[in-house]
């Protein structure tokens, strides 16, 4: 008897330490597994404040959200260490699987994953129609989905409200719709606010056209009609024919190079070349800027101390054409975890996020509905009232083209700039300028061509 009863005990000792043992699996197994599942994806971001303080909150609030997702923070220097340390990273198979800069263009289908399907999937829940139109065409790549976009601005004509009221003109309508001012109108202008000293020696010029060896020298042809290439080049993008002849595009460098050099009321200068402080139209030594929008960031940041407007490119016979630029969140293509990186995407281009950027930066978001914050700052900062902000921006991406994504876009520029910057300098006609462009454009399509048969 006394056997058994020891028997029974040992019996229920051994139940219960296997119940403990159970009990202790399982509550390591709950403790551990969302560890063990949780998938850790890598984010590559530039050292830029703001940006890089929103972005680590957004991380912050994604992995909040996002428990079984973790994330890699990359912080990397601006410029040319951001593209080297890409590259290297690459280079050793340790690529980050999504990317917080760059733009939707040539060579994209190579190194990111083509978003089209997640897009067409979750279309109502990312509201598609709320990015801004010029926003949207910025982000696809001959029809594909390669980014989804963040920040996004057209090319305006800024002016020096202070100056107009001084020579007795008035504001420049923000609608991108208003029929009123035309480019006959913005020759008029330039030439009021236009002042010479006593030796003939200009003092303050009406307006200023940057110039560089760059893409953005097409703005000038877009606006009347005009362009570098044909229409299969876009379709295909790939370079196929030349436009630099057509009298459209002569129209276009010849209305401004008559200002800057037979009218002596306009001046062309490389914006970028210098300091912000140090840009003319700061210095009040110009009274209109023919510029891309985010110039408005630094000109919120620096304080300026007049009132300042932006308005709509001006209006000609071939309408108005603004050219859009625009950053983009992209998931790298070699991704291991493509369904936890569009997440990602999804959410730092939401609508939430989007209106956190607009309230800690100074760029337009592309989100229409997050465009209050920045519309608020803007307005403050310029002198132009919350709706003529709303109005500007809105008609810019309506009217707006995405910049050249094209194979060979890189070696055209380098010779069709170069000729177009003499004829602004006054040494070259437009139509010699042009004629030098396109006859060395030519053997440069022929070579692009051959190489995609």
């Amino acid at each position: 008897m006394e056997n058994k009863r020891m028997m029974t005990c040992r019996l229920l000792s051994l139940v219960a330490l296997v119940s403990f043992a159970a009990s202790l699996l399982v509550a390591m197994l709950l403790t551990t597994s969302p560890s063990a599942a949780k998938t850790t994806i890598r984010v590559y971001l530039r050292n830029w404040d703001p940006e890089l303080k929103w972005e680590l909150a957004m991380i912050n609030e994604f992995e909040k959200r996002n428990p079984d997702i973790g994330v890699e923070r990359i912080v990397v220097g601006l410029g040319e260490e951001y593209w080297t340390k890409l590259a290297t990273m690459r280079a050793a198979g340790l690529g980050p699987d999504v990317l917080d800069h760059t733009g939707v263009g040539v060579g994209v289908e190579e190194e990111f994953l083509d978003l089209t399907p997640f897009v067409k999937r979750d279309q109502e829940e990312i509201d598609l129609q709320d990015f801004f139109p010029g926003a949207r065409l910025s982000s696809q790549f001959q029809g594909k989905w390669y980014g989804l976009p963040v920040a996004s601005m057209g090319t305006f004509i800024f002016y020096n409200k202070d100056l107009f009221d001084a020579v007795g003109l008035p504001s420049i309508p923000a609608d991108w719709e208003n029929p009123g001012f035309t480019w006959d109108k913005l020759v008029e202008y330039a030439r009021k606010l236009t002042r010479l000293d006593g030796q003939g020696r200009a003092e303050r010029l009406g307006i200023e056209f940057p110039w560089a060896e760059d893409q953005l020298m097409i703005w000038y042809a877009w606006n009347w009609g005009g362009d570098w290439f044909d229409e299969e080049s876009y379709r295909s993008a790939r370079i196929h024919g030349s436009r630099l002849l057509d009298p459209e595009t002569i129209t276009g460098y010849q209305k401004v190079v008559d200002l800057i050099v037979n009218k002596r009321t306009a001046v062309g200068i490389v914006p970028w070349a210098s300091t912000p402080t140090s840009f003319a139209f700061v210095n009040e030594m110009v009274g209109m800027w023919w510029v891309g929008g985010f110039t408005a960031s630094t000109l919120k940041d620096l304080r300026v101390g007049f009132r300042w407007g932006l308005a709509p490119l001006p209006l000609t016979s071939a309408g108005r054409t603004t050219m859009v630029l625009t950053d983009h969140w992209k998931v790298a293509k070699t991704t291991k975890h493509p369904e936890e990186a569009w997440r990602f995407v999804k959410f730092i281009t939401g609508k939430d996020a989007m209106r956190a950027y607009a309230e800690v930066m100074g760029f337009a978001p592309s989100r229409a509905s997050a465009i209050g914050p920045f519309t608020q700052s803007l307005s403050k900062a310029s002198g132009m009232t919350p709706r003529e902000v709303v109005e500007a921006l809105t008609g810019s991406q309506a009217h707006g083209r995405p910049g050249i994504a094209m194979v060979g876009i890189g070696d055209a520029v380098k010779v069709i700039t170069p000729p177009l910057i003499q004829a602004f300098q006054g040494k070259l006609s437009v139509e010699e300028a042009l004629r030098r462009g396109h006859e060395a454009l030519l053997p440069i399509i022929d070579r692009y061509q051959k190489a995609s048969r």
